[in-house]
């Protein structure tokens, strides 16, 4: 399903679509950008396979 800006604002304050939390700049023509954390892991170049 493809949403446009304005429908997914509509589903939002409807709370059709819960994010949350979230900002009116994460939202774009189609589609929301998520954010999910301030943490990530880097991973060894090279993974040893068990």
């Amino acid at each position: 399903m493809v949403l446009n800006d304005r429908k997914i604002k509509q589903l939002l304050k409807e709370n059709e679509l819960v994010i949350d939390p979230i900002d009116e700049k994460q939202i774009q023509p189609s589609s929301v950008d998520l954010r999910l954390g301030n943490d990530f892991l880097i991973y060894p170049e090279e993974i040893e396979i068990l």
